[in-house]
């Protein structure tokens, strides 16, 4: 129920209680064929976290002002250095296992190449 209530109330009020079935599987369809981010966020030694979201601006809003218990939280990883948009949330997170599969040199040069100067590009997401 909980997953009807976030995401559309107005469905519940259309249609009676035995098409919930229909309407969980519509939902798991539509939001796999959401894009995807992969992204890393690290500090200035810098420490680097990799992850994935359907919704980049929030995820690093919530990064940067601690509000996942998270790795990230723990080593004050509060600059987003390197991101990637992708065209389904599944590409993303095949993605985001590649990319957790690099070695940290790797990690770097992918960051270097999109981000010489490793500045934090949190202001650059705003547009998604």
């Amino acid at each position: 129920m909980k997953i009807l209530d976030a995401f559309s109330a107005s469905w519940r009020t259309t249609y009676q209680n035995d098409d919930k079935g229909v309407y969980i599987a519509w939902l798991v369809n539509y939001r796999m064929s959401e894009q995807g981010f992969v992204y890393i966020m690290g500090n200035n030694r810098p420490t680097l976290y990799t992850g994935v979201t359907s919704n980049l601006k929030k995820r690093v809003w919530l990064h940067k002002n601690n509000l996942v218990k998270s790795f990230t939280q723990k080593y004050d990883l509060h600059l987003l250095l390197y991101y990637e948009m992708l065209d389904t949330i599944e590409n993303a997170i095949i993605r985001e296992k590649q990319i957790k599969d690099m070695d940290r040199k790797d990690k770097l040069l992918i960051i270097k190449k999109f981000n010489p100067d490793f500045k934090d590009l949190a202001d650059q997401i705003n547009k998604y």
